[in-house]
Order: C-alpha cells, then sequence, then structure tokens
C-alpha cells in the first residue's frame, strides 16, 4: 500500500479507472441504450451548436462579471462604514443561504420582470453572476490573506494607496 503514497502516475490510473468503471456501469444499466442512435441527434445539430455557443458565452460573461461583482462585495465587506459593510455580509450570507434555482427565480420574477427586462440571456447572466459573486469574494479573501504582512509593509513604505495594494 505503500506505492499508493508516493507514486503519482498509478495514482492518477488508478483514479481513472475507477472514472471508467463508474461510466461503464452507468453504460450498462442505462435503460434505452439499445435504441440510442446519434444519427436521430443529426437534424437538430445546427440548434445544438448554437446552444453549445450561448452555454460557453453565458459562461465566460458570468465568469468575468462575477469576479468584477465579487471583487466589489469584497470591497464591500471590509468597509469602515458599519453600514455598507452590513449590506456586504448580508447579501454574501442570502447567496451561500440560498440554492442557485430558486435564487434565478427570485431574480427573473422579482427583478427583471417588475424592471421590463425582457432579455432572458441578460438577466440569466446577471442572476448568475451576482450568485457567483460571494465565491469569488472569497477567492479574494483568501488571496489577499495570504499575502505576508511584511509584503504590506513594503508597499507602504514605496508609497503605494490603499488601492495600489489591492
Amino acid at each position: 500500500m505503500n506505492i499508493f503514497k508516493k507514486n503519482k502516475t498509478i495514482n492518477m490510473i488508478a483514479a481513472l479507472l475507477v472514472f471508467g468503471l463508474l461510466i461503464y456501469v452507468m453504460w450498462i444499466f442505462y435503460p434505452g441504450r439499445d435504441n440510442f442512435q446519434m444519427s436521430l441527434l443529426l437534424p437538430w445539430s445546427n440548434t445544438i451548436f448554437k446552444g453549445w455557443l450561448i452555454t460557453i458565452a453565458v459562461s465566460v460573461i458570468t465568469l468575468v462579471l462575477s469576479i468584477v461583482f465579487g471583487f466589489g462585495l469584497y470591497l464591500l465587506t471590509k468597509s469602515e462604514i458599519l453600514f455598507i459593510r452590513y449590506l456586504g455580509d448580508i447579501f454574501n450570507e442570502l447567496i451561500f443561504g440560498s440554492p442557485l434555482v430558486v435564487f434565478l427565480l427570485v431574480v427573473f420574477y422579482f427583478i427583471a420582470v417588475p424592471a421590463n427586462l425582457d432579455n432572458r440571456f441578460l438577466a440569466g447572466t446577471i442572476a448568475l453572476s451576482l450568485y457567483m459573486a460571494p465565491y469569488m469574494k472569497n477567492l479574494f479573501e483568501g488571496a489577499i490573506k495570504s499575502i505576508d504582512p511584511l509584503q504590506y509593509q513594503a508597499m507602504t513604505v514605496f508609497g503605494f494607496t490603499p488601492y495600489q495594494k489591492y
């Protein structure tokens, strides 16, 4: 058993074999595998490709916006004004305490529809970005906490402003 502690290649092969076995078991027990034909999807290939492109676009836009919103949320939670800090903390806790589907429904039906935002792509992308913002905030918080205090002292010596330190 000592071989599993040190050899990364054997561990990777073992993990891949476990996932391969899982996929094989899923294939065996899939109820409709005898009549599954990829050729039936060919007439829908353009629709599937457009859906794939929309998925990629939503993912990239959500990533960029969630980084921006997450950094903004980080700044809110580090504010010296208690009201602003509490706003950030409450938003953070609300997001962590709610399922994604519930959050998407609330944003769409209680924010986008009353605001006459008819573009579902835009509403969904903004909702996903807001949902991911607290996770990004935690990434920023962890990254900033990992910087040694001597680095901050060096930045102060060189005359960095607080914003330049970020």
